[in-house]
Order: structure tokens, then sequence, then C-alpha cells
């Protein structure tokens, strides 16, 4: 039941992301800050809905299918800190920096 909750919650939260797709959006000072918002947070949209999905497996005891779901999640997560390992950024501490080559 929490689940449903939550990826409704997240459901939300997508649609609203959806902003940027409303006509002369990107003609004003919010839009052009903005950009493309939506396409750039698809990826952790994509892993809470398996979060999700994964959660309601292992309450009906799918664990098969909850076992899909968690690698599906580990892969995601990996194919993001690559994608940002190969655009030069840094992860720690919470906080994001460039890597500086002295």
């Amino acid at each position: 039941m929490y689940a449903k909750y939550f990826r409704t919650t997240v459901d939300m939260i997508e649609y609203c992301m959806n902003i940027a797709d409303l006509p002369f959006a990107d003609k004003t000072r919010f839009g052009k800050n903005l950009g493309n918002f939506h396409k750039t947070l698809k990826p952790y949209f994509d892993i809470t809905y398996a979060v999700t999905d994964m959660a309601t497996d292992i309450n009906r005891k799918n664990y098969s299918g909850g076992y899909n779901h968690a690698v599906y999640v580990y892969n995601e997560v990996m194919a993001i800190k690559h994608k940002k390992d190969d655009a030069g950024l840094v992860i720690s501490d919470n906080k994001i920096d460039n890597k500086k080559s002295d």
C-alpha cells in the first residue's frame, strides 16, 4: 500500500517536471533556467519506479521479480555513476565538483 502512495507521488512529481513542455516556457526567465529537466531526471524516476515494483514484488513473495528489479536498480545506479565520472565530475561528501587536472 505504501508503495502505491510512493509511486503516485513520484508520478505527480514527474508530471510536474513536464513544465518545460508548455508553450513559450523557454521564453520565460524560469523556463530558460529549467531547460530539459525532465529528460535529465528520467533515470532517477526509472529507479524509483523499479524500487516500488521491487517492494511490491517482495511483499507479494514474488522474489524472482524482486531480484530482477534489484539488478535493474543496481545497473542503473552504476550507469549514472559512470556517466558522471565520464563527464569529469567527482562525487564526494554529497557534493559534485569538477575534476581538476594539475
